[in-house]
C-alpha cells in the first residue's frame, strides 16, 4: 500500500516494523541467533556477546526505539525541540522525598498527565510467569506519586506508568482527583512479532502478505494504545470508567 494512504497510526505501525527488524538484525550481524531464539522462549537474558549491560542493551535496542516510533523522541537529539513530545532518561526534577526516580519520564505528552517509564532487561516483565519488575516498581511509583509533588499543575490529573521489558508492555495509571484509584489500563506482548521477524531472517517464511498484516495487528493492538496521539485519552476514559463503574 502506498504509504500516503496509511493512516497515522498504520504509519507509526510500519515504522515500529522496521525498528524491530533492526533489533532483529543486530543479533543476526553479531552471530547471535540462537540467543535470541533462546530469549523469545524467555530465558533469562545475561548480555552476553552483545557488549553491554542486559537493562543498557534493552533501552538502546529496544525500549527507546519504540518510544520514538510511538512519537516520543528523544530529549538528548538535536532534532527535538523543548516543547515536543519527548522521553528523558533518568529525570531528576524531585523533591527532598522523593528518592526513587523512574527509568524515563514522557514530557509534553498532555497537560493533565504526569507519565513515567520503567525498563528492564529483556524477561523481566513476564506476568505469565510471575516475574513483572517493571511493573511492580511502576505500582509503587503510582502509590508514591513518584514526580507529582514537583511537576503537578492546576491541570494534572493522571499519573500514568508504563512498565517494559521491551518484549512486553504494560499501561497503569492514577486518578490523581479521584480518591486515589489506580487500575491496569492494557498489557500487550511483541513477542510474537518479533518471533516472525526473525523466522523470516532465517528464511522459514515466503508468505510476502506479512507486513501488512503485521502493521494492522501493531496498529490496533499497540499503537492505538501507546503512541503520544492516544494514550492521553484511553487514560481518561478508562479511569473516568473505573472511577464510576
Amino acid at each position: 500500500m502506498d504509504p500516503a494512504r496509511l493512516n497515522p497510526d498504520s504509519i507509526r505501525a510500519d515504522n515500529l516494523i522496521s525498528s524491530l527488524e533492526d533489533f532483529v538484525s543486530l543479533f543476526h550481524r553479531e552471530g547471535e541467533s540462537k540467543r535470541l531464539d533462546e530469549l523469545l522462549q524467555g530465558e533469562e537474558f545475561l548480555g552476553g556477546s552483545v557488549g553491554q549491560a542486559p537493562e543498557d542493551f534493552t533501552e538502546h535496542t529496544l525500549i527507546q526505539p519504540i518510544l520514538s516510533q510511538l512519537g516520543y523522541k528523544d530529549s538528548n537529539s538535536c532534532e527535538t525541540s523543548a516543547d515536543s513530545p519527548r522521553f528523558i532518561r533518568q529525570p531528576v526534577r524531585m523533591t527532598k522525598d522523593e528518592r526513587r526516580r523512574p527509568d524515563y519520564r514522557l514530557e509534553n505528552v498532555d497537560d493533565r498527565m504526569i507519565a513515567i517509564v520503567e525498563s528492564k532487561a529483556i524477561n523481566l516483565e513476564r506476568p505469565a510467569a510471575g516475574i513483572a519488575d517493571a511493573s511492580d516498581n511502576i505500582m509503587e511509583y503510582l502509590q508514591e506519586n513518584t514526580l507529582c509533588k514537583y511537576l503537578r499543575t492546576q491541570e494534572g490529573r493522571f499519573l500514568v506508568g508504563l512498565g517494559t521489558d521491551g518484549f512486553r508492555w504494560s499501561i497503569y495509571a492514577k486518578d490523581l482527583r479521584g480518591g486515589g484509584s489506580r487500575c491496569v489500563l492494557k498489557s500487550v506482548s511483541l513477542t510474537d512479532e518479533i518471533a516472525e521477524i526473525a523466522s523470516r531472517r532465517h528464511g522459514k517464511q515466503t508468505d510476502q502478505r506479512w507486513r501488512p498484516q503485521m502493521r494492522n495487528s501493531l496498529a490496533g493492538k499497540f499503537v492505538s494504545w501507546l503512541s503520544v496521539e492516544n494514550l492521553p485519552s484511553h487514560v481518561a476514559d478508562n479511569l473516568n470508567q473505573f472511577k464510576y463503574s
